[in-house]
This record gives C-alpha cells, sequence and structure tokens, in this order.
C-alpha cells in the first residue's frame, strides 16, 4: 500500500514534471480521498511518510506492526502523506507554471472495498465521524 498509494504517486509525478515544464499552464493531480482529513489514530506511518521517504526503511518497519492494529490507519497515513508532499511541492512547481493538486473525493465502492457498506466495521473505522455525511447513504460507484 505504501509503494503504490504513497511512493508510486509520487515517482509519477516527480516523472512527469519535466514534459510538464515544457509548456506553460500543464498540471498534475494526485488523488488523496477525504480520508486523508479523518484523525489518525496511535500510528504516525504519515510523519514518517513526510519526514524521511526513505520507502524501504518505511515499508521494513511497517511490517514490524500488527496489522490488525495498523489495518486502515496504514491507507489513512498514506494519503495524508500524500496530501502533505502536493502541498509542499506545488510552490516549487508553480515557479515553472505548472501546477499540482490533489482531489479529495469521497468513498468509492472500487474492487479494493468489496461490499463494503455504512454499517461495515471497517467502512466505519476508514470514516469514523464523516460516515453519516455521505448524501447517499452509501459508497458511490464507478462509472
Amino acid at each position: 500500500m505504501l509503494s503504490v498509494n504513497y511512493f508510486g504517486a509520487i515517482t509519477l509525478a516527480e516523472g512527469v514534471y519535466d514534459l510538464l515544464k515544457m509548456e506553460k499552464g500543464n498540471c498534475a493531480v494526485t488523488v488523496s480521498g477525504s480520508i486523508a482529513y479523518s484523525e489518525r489514530g496511535e500510528f504516525f506511518v504519515d510523519e514518517l511518510l513526510t519526514n524521511c521517504g526513505d520507502e524501504e526503511r518505511i515499508c521494513r518497519f511497517v511490517n514490524t506492526l500488527d496489522p490488525y492494529k495498523i489495518g486502515g490507519v496504514l491507507y489513512v497515513s498514506t494519503k495524508m502523506a500524500l496530501v502533505r508532499w502536493v502541498r509542499r511541492i506545488a510552490p516549487s512547481w508553480a515557479v515553472h507554471c505548472v501546477n499540482i493538486n490533489t482531489v479529495a473525493p469521497g468513498a468509492v465502492n472500487t474492487t479494493i472495498m468489496p461490499g463494503t457498506s455504512v454499517k461495515d466495521g471497517f467502512f466505519q473505522f476508514i470514516l469514523g465521524r464523516n460516515a453519516r455525511s455521505l448524501p447517499s447513504g452509501s459508497l458511490d460507484r464507478t462509472a
């Protein structure tokens, strides 16, 4: 999850940066999700991602944690850290006329959460107090 949601997004954005600089007004968009604005709980993996950046080292550390305790917190941490990375990098990209931003869609029923509903414990854990704020009362569907 760390390698895809955080390091993968950064690698992709940095990989196209030089191409985007070639013409003024280009932009890059990452997807963080509204989950990035939830409480992280007792694990501070997002701080490691934001301040360390050593993928192999962080993955080794995360593998020592109890998977039942870290569960959805790891997902939230990757999204929080991605938002911070975009905020930190945006001014230096803007100097070269490249905008970078992150969008925060609500929960979407994808293959990562099959059959999940608002009443499910996992969904409640991930969204916390935000679960009741979903207009449809359930996960949105992909097109």
